[in-house]
């Protein structure tokens, strides 16, 4: 019988509706994952959630100057021979620099301002200014020096909807302090803020802060006591406490409506997320424990720092970051490793949150441990981990920017948030020329150096501290920037290269936008999670739909071709048969005493 013709012998239609089944079932399983839009979704890829993964490496165009280590790493030899002191880049360019005295923790922005914090330095103390009105030349403008202003640690913050600027005060040597509250109107004119009160209020401690959505609260967080303060500030020349809660946060963010606070609890070490009604609607006591609604713990990461909510059509996740490794501060005073990283948590259950990616680079995997450890020690307590993350919009983000400390700014497109990949970043030029000549920052001589030393030894500066959030900023002339506050380096305008950024919008059908809020694909993911957290999947339209139909088809007219050989038999023709020599693969199909008989089978065709 011709080779071609088998197919339809007795065995060869059970073949073919073998075949078809096998047909069907690779269109299945080859669409379930593929959206109309080409997006491939969690549940047919393994997701970014393991402490072992990190996110497909920046593609560097012309005009870079790229790391040559792995993902994310400074290596040794060039913090030895000099090589980090003309700094990284992919994709991003530097435009303009304003250094100063160097700068802190954080920094916040309005308007065409900026604002960060410089330590609690004697040479130019407080809250620096900075107006953009030519990128190439950031100029400071105004200096606030009110007591909140003069150490605000992480609490620095604007609200965006009312123009207004506070921070609590935090200055101690380990970021705590007597809770002084300041705001300024930044709206009015953002480069010479104008003060609107300056209070001190009889609770314990703060450190870290945030706003409500509508500009009407502020909650400053104390790490140490474990406390948060509620403050009114709806007439902000008159601010006042409405309620001390004891829950332990360190950084946190509030609903758009809010009744929930998205807490960075470092007990834990993860999300909590609570009920603030009661301080939304003023009925709170004065001091009070807010109930909880939901928990996300994991133990790949310590230190929780803060979080970030987006929305992908109406789906609601977080971006969260933590800041410290998996064995963080340990005795040789070197963060652990996985070391922390930024992570996507849906929350459209805020009573199972899950995470969804990590946003790991791959010198912070445990592969790369040692030669993590023995590149940042020496240069301060923090290595290559996440401190503050910021995104391009909460409602269908495109891109979002972190200071990943020693590994500088990194870029991350997160139009899937399943499949975050890296674009671009800058690690800036290494200051060692300028050790101990930039006392407004933390790195060169602040908090993590107690008096000037770092573990027995000044730190070495081999690289920068990229600590606050960055800025995504569309210019007057069109332009994208991103603005950006590096400890040793100041405040930096740096410019996207090479059609980088913006990033185009995915087609609506398939897009994140669109993410299935199903339970996750395992009941547990790697990377010590303590609750479901594995990775969800996108739904499945458009194309996908019709493959699926076709497969459906495919599986049914097999079968029906199968029952009407079995119901009559005669329509189907003798298999050829022929012998081999047993062989090492004999049994395959089986075998007859005294040899291996295998069918012949079928030259199959690709279908493309």
């Amino acid at each position: 019988m011709p080779r071609g013709l088998e197919l339809f012998g007795r065995a060869g239609v059970r073949r073919r509706a073998v075949f078809g089944g096998t047909l069907a079932l690779s269109l299945l399983v080859s669409t379930a994952g593929i959206g109309e839009a080409g997006i491939v979704s969690a549940a047919a890829t393994s997701s970014l959630v393991g402490p072992n993964a990190s996110v497909p490496p920046a593609q560097c165009g012309p005009g870079s100057t790229p790391e040559h280590g792995v993902q994310g790493e400074v290596p040794l030899i060039d913090r030895q021979d000099g090589r980090s002191q003309l700094g990284y880049s992919c994709n991003l360019v530097e435009v303009g620099r304003y250094q100063g005295v160097g700068a802190g923790w954080m920094n916040a922005w309005y308007g065409n301002c900026d604002y960060y914090d410089t330590g609690q330095n004697t040479v130019d103390p407080g809250v620096q200014a900075i107006q953009v009105t030519d990128p190439v030349h950031p100029t400071p403008t105004a200096r606030l020096t009110t007591p909140a202003m003069l150490g605000p640690w992480e609490s620095l913050k604007v609200n965006q909807s009312r123009g207004l600027l506070a921070g609590v005060a935090a200055y101690d040597a380990a970021g705590q302090g007597p809770l002084y509250f300041d705001v300024y109107d930044v709206k009015t004119n953002c480069g010479h803020p104008k003060l609107l009160a300056s209070v001190p209020f009889d609770v314990p401690i703060g450190h870290e802060g945030t706003w409500a959505p509508n500009g009407m609260t502020y909650y400053g967080s104390s790490t140490a006591e474990q406390t948060l303060a509620a403050i009114d500030v709806s007439n902000p020349a008159s601010p006042h406490l409405v309620s001390v809660l004891h829950n332990a946060t360190h950084g946190l963010s509030v609903s758009d409506d809010g009744t929930r606070l998205y807490m960075a609890d470092t007990g834990g070490n993860g999300l909590d997320i609570l009920d603030a009604s009661s301080v939304q609607n003023r009925s709170a006591p004065p001091v009070m424990i807010l109930p909880s609604i939901g928990h996300l713990y994991w133990t790949d990461g310590s230190t929780a720092q803060a979080t970030v909510p987006i929305f992908y059509g109406t789906h609601p996740y977080i971006l969260f970051f933590d800041e410290g490794g998996g064995s963080c501060c340990g005795t040789s005073g070197v963060s652990g490793v996985p070391a922390g990283a930024a992570r996507i948590i849906d929350i459209a259950d805020p009573t199972h949150p899950r995470i969804v990616s990590v946003l790991r680079l791959a010198i912070q995997t445990p592969r790369y441990a040692a030669r993590n450890q023995a590149e940042v020690k020496g240069n301060g307590l923090f290595g290559y981990e996440a401190h503050y993350c910021a995104v391009d919009r909460e409602h269908d983000p495109t891109a979002a920017a972190c200071g990943y400390f020693q590994s500088g700014i990194r870029v991350f497109d997160i139009r899937n948030p399943y499949q975050p990949r890296e674009i671009a970043y800058f690690n800036p030029p290494a200051q060692v020329a300028k050790h101990g000549q930039l006392p407004g920052s933390e790195h060169d001589g602040g908090f993590s150096n107690p008096g000037g030393t770092a573990y027995g030894q000044p730190p070495n500066l081999t690289t920068d501290w990229c600590s606050s959030p960055p800025r995504f900023y569309t210019a007057k002339d069109g332009s994208h920037e991103l603005w950006a506050q590096c400890q040793d380096n100041g405040f930096m305008v740096l410019k996207f290269t090479n059609g980088t950024y913006p990033l185009p919008a995915l087609p609506a059908s398939g897009t994140a936008a669109t993410v299935s809020s199903r339970a996750p694909v395992a009941s547990k993911a790697p990377g010590g999670l303590s609750s479901a957290a594995s990775a969800g999947s996108l739904p499945r339209t458009g194309g996908s739909y019709l493959l699926g139909v076709a497969a459906l088809v495919a599986v049914a007219t097999g079968l029906a071709v199968l029952r009407r050989t079995r119901l009559n038999p005669s329509r189907a023709a003798p298999v050829s048969v022929r012998r081999q020599t047993p062989t090492a693969n004999a049994g395959d199909l089986g075998g007859a005493p005294g040899g291996s008989v295998t069918r012949r089978r079928p030259r199959r065709t690709t279908h493309g």
